[in-house]
């Protein structure tokens, strides 16, 4: 019986060249029977990450807890409980179940849309379920300043905007674990396909979800920091009082942009609008 064959060390970047053909013949495909909206999917990830950086700073800054990321509420909860100490249990459970109920009520509409006329449009009408979520927010705490609960409001439309980017982008924008992960892994197989390939063999390039991973990171960080900074720089009480009202209204636009191809039809031209005033009058009231 003939000794088998080692593998050959070129195999590597060999399958990685028929997963790259067939990832560029899919999104091929997908241009062909997807029309172009005014944001596509890349530059919604992108823009997803940049708000949620912002909104997580809003957030920790106003009460001192995650509106977005659960696992931290989840120690926290998990925390108290062991210890005995019941200060805000009723608080964080509310918070949990806010988020997961914006997320599995926009999943549930948005599978419900795809068999109907409507397919692909869950996002425009949750957009302005977020916009009013964030200013609800903003109006209890104006009320009572020193009370936390408004940020079951921020939570849920928080759950709704990481359901849009899980079924939207297949991305998560609102953690950066996945994404650091993504980066080290990539970093260590391409290191290690290196080293085992010969010499003369073709060069091998980095996964492309490496760069994506990048950008997400990049453009979470640049949301905080730019929040943080707008935040030193505008001292106006308008402004620090409709904050997420602030950040809900970018969050619409996104929202609706991202599923419309025509900048001109009547729900963008009012989205728009309704932006604009939104905005100005967030700053001048």
């Amino acid at each position: 019986m003939p000794p088998k064959r080692r593998a050959s060390s070129r195999q590597a970047p060999t399958k990685r060249l028929k997963q790259l053909t067939t990832a560029k013949r899919q999104e091929r495909q997908d241009k062909i029977t997807t029309p172009d909206t005014i944001i596509s999917t890349s530059n919604l990830s992108l823009s997803l990450a940049f708000l949620a950086g912002w909104a997580d700073v809003t957030s920790v800054k106003t009460f001192k807890m995650y509106s977005s990321m659960m696992t931290g509420n989840w120690i926290t909860l998990t925390t108290r409980v062991a210890s005995q100490d019941y200060t805000d249990i009723s608080l964080l459970v509310a918070t949990l179940a806010m988020f997961s109920l914006g997320f599995a009520i926009f999943r549930f509409v948005d599978n419900y849309l795809q068999q109907g006329v409507a397919k692909g449009k869950a996002c425009s009408w949750f957009a302005f379920l977020v916009f009013g979520l964030m200013y609800a927010a903003d109006y209890l705490i104006l009320k009572d300043s020193t009370s936390r609960w408004p940020i079951v409001f921020v939570a849920m439309a928080s759950g709704i905007i990481n359901a849009v980017s899980s079924s939207r982008c297949h991305l998560v924008t609102n953690m950066m674990t996945g994404h650091v992960m993504t980066i080290s892994s990539n970093v260590a197989d391409y290191a290690f396909e290196r080293k085992m390939l010969n010499a003369n063999a073709p060069p091998l390039k980095l996964k492309q979800n490496t760069y994506v991973s990048i950008k997400i990171i990049g453009s979470f960080c640049s949301g905080a920091a730019m929040k943080i900074w707008l935040s030193s720089v505008l001292v106006n009480k308008a402004a620090a009082a409709w904050k997420f009202g602030q950040v809900g209204t970018m969050y619409m636009l996104l929202l609706v942009l991202s599923e419309t191809t025509n900048m001109s039809s009547t729900l963008c031209s009012c989205t728009v609008l309704l932006s604009a005033v939104s905005l100005i009058g967030s700053c001048s009231m």
